[in-house]
């Protein structure tokens, strides 16, 4: 294991996120205005956490001093990132506990709520333990700011963008293939530079369409920005508390526009960006013969209909359901989170329908975490493949997929993993979580349990479905869970062993298992 190089990676990675908050003070210093007395600790806490990223940035640089050029091989590249994104979340914590902001009235974040609330944002989770985002005295807006600009970072991932701003050659793509989500096999690694280039174009140009779009429906600038991070990195933090059905209630504000705008540019985010760019630039064929994407559009086309008709009773009115149908299935599947519409009141079948979006996701290449569509079109040939095989053991079919031929069987021993290891971490945090929170948790929701005893059938079947759901939302980077973590709650209450333990969960299911696991195995550091 070459340390050197790694710290010396490690050491830019420290640069670029002090470089990120720079960037946050500087688009919050506007806004400051006449509430100098609410946004001061804010900055303060900014400008700290600015000189520890540079302190640290400096003590890799250090440490890796004769470690540049040197050639980057799978180990350095896999523990590369997976201190990337550790290290990321540390620095990213320091201006929530700096700032000494609180919670929830009277309550301070703990160092646990602050490691949470930075992981919830770099991975595009989403999820939060802030219960009071517009008050200006609890919350300052330019960690509000800096909040937001963490989805912008986190979005594309931190190896890309670092890759995109540095000439970096086999480096790059060792660690873009270590980093990016979604099977590895057949992507088009030969001219990294510039994909990765056109990858981000396409991310800076659907923030920038996105803003201008929201500052003509009404936004002000400051949410136009918080938004569009939040909307293209698929993220899903705002900047008020009862996220996007805020706006619905703003007299100079046109809501509908707002909803059609941030859930179109939440479906074109969850698209694979590069094959978004060959559209842009008039290459429709290859995105059309995509397997994958004709079966994303076919997935969100069917679940808005399914939607619409159950809601349809409910919400009253053709173009209201369809946005709200619509709305919602774009910010779940592409593990967005934003809510137009309390959707845990919805109902059965209708929650049941974003479940499945939540375990779904969009595809490989874009912002969007979890499995990937992809994975089950790949599991799904497998186990044809593997079927067949039982009864015909002589045959060797080849797996097929977008006319690439796969005969060894990486794609399908590859994809089986992920899918036991998936299954592995949702059940020991449902089960750890199951034992762990206290039935008292479930009092302070009595409309979600209606006034139930912990020894009544129901009340356990409550339980369980919410704490499920939510292990399974943060295993997906989709943020908002149903009943008592449904999108107009967030988990403050949580105990801080279950929130330490949601955020490992989020981690693991944004880098894909491996690269986080494999740093806490002996034998991966031994030369």
């Amino acid at each position: 294991m070459n340390l050197k190089l790694v710290s010396y990676n490690l050491g830019i990675v420290s640069l670029l996120l002090a470089c990120a908050m720079v960037f946050s003070l500087a688009w919050a210093m506007p806004w400051l205005g006449g509430v100098w007395a609410y946004e001061s600790r804010g900055v303060v806490g900014l400008l700290l956490s600015i000189f520890i990223s540079l302190v640290v940035s400096a003590l890799f640089f250090n440490l890796g001093k004769n470690g540049k050029g040197e050639p980057l091989f799978r180990k350095e590249a896999l523990a590369t990132v997976g201190l990337a994104w550790i290290l990321a979340a540390i620095l990213g914590s320091l201006p929530y506990l700096l700032s000494e902001i609180t919670r929830e009235a009277g309550v301070r974040m703990t160092v646990v709520d602050a490691l949470y609330e930075s992981v919830s944002g770099f991975t595009t989770t989403g999820a939060t333990v802030l219960s009071e985002l517009e008050d200006p005295a609890v919350m300052p807006r330019c960690i509000l700011f800096w909040r937001s600009s963490t989805h912008f970072v986190g979005g594309l991932g931190i190896i890309v963008l670092l890759v995109a701003i540095l000439d970096t050659g086999m480096t790059g793509k060792s660690l873009v293939t270590m980093e990016m989500t979604g099977p590895k096999s057949g992507q088009p690694f030969s001219r990294m530079q510039m994909i990765v280039r056109r990858t981000v174009t396409v991310y800076l140009l659907l923030n920038l369409l996105l803003i201008l779009l929201l500052l003509l429906a009404g936004m002000s600038v400051y949410d136009a920005l918080c938004h569009s991070f939040g909307t293209v990195a698929t993220g899903g933090m705002g900047t008020y508390n009862n996220s996007i059905v805020h706006f619905q209630h703003c007299p100079n504000v046109n809501a509908p526009m707002i909803e059609w705008c941030m859930a179109t540019f939440m479906f074109l985010s969850g698209m694979n960006l590069l094959g978004l760019f060959f559209t842009m630039t008039g290459t429709f064929r290859q995105l059309l013969r995509n397997t994958e994407w004709r079966l994303y559009v076919g997935i969100v086309v069917v679940a808005v209909l399914f939607i619409t008709f159950h809601l349809y009773d409910t919400l009253g009115g053709m173009e209201k359901t369809v946005r709200t149908a619509f709305f919602q299935t774009a910010s779940i599947i592409t593990t967005t989170g934003y809510a137009s519409n309390d959707y845990a009141l919805w109902p059965p079948l209708a929650q049941a329908m974003l479940v499945v979006l939540m375990f779904t996701t969009a595809c490989a290449g874009s912002t969007a975490g979890g499995p990937k569509i992809v994975r089950f079109i790949l599991l799904a040939k497998t186990l044809r493949i593997e079927t067949e095989r039982v009864y015909r053991p002589t045959i060797i079919r080849p797996l097929i997929f977008n006319g690439e031929q796969s005969t060894d069987g990486v794609l399908s021993r590859n994809v089986l993993i992920y899918f036991a290891m998936m299954s592995v971490t949702l059940l020991f945090a449902w089960a750890t979580m199951m034992i762990i929170e206290p039935d008292t948790l479930w009092s302070k929701h009595p409309e979600n349990i209606e006034n139930l005893s912990p020894q009544n059938t129901l009340f356990v079947e409550r339980k369980m479905c919410d704490i499920f759901t939510t292990v399974l939302s943060h295993c997906s980077n989709v943020g908002p869970a149903l009943g008592s973590f449904g999108p107009m709650n967030n988990y403050a209450h949580l105990t801080e062993f279950s929130k330490a333990l949601l955020t490992c969960v989020m981690l693991l299911g944004r880098l894909d298992f491996f690269a986080v696991l494999l740093l806490f195995v002996p034998a991966f550091w031994r030369k």
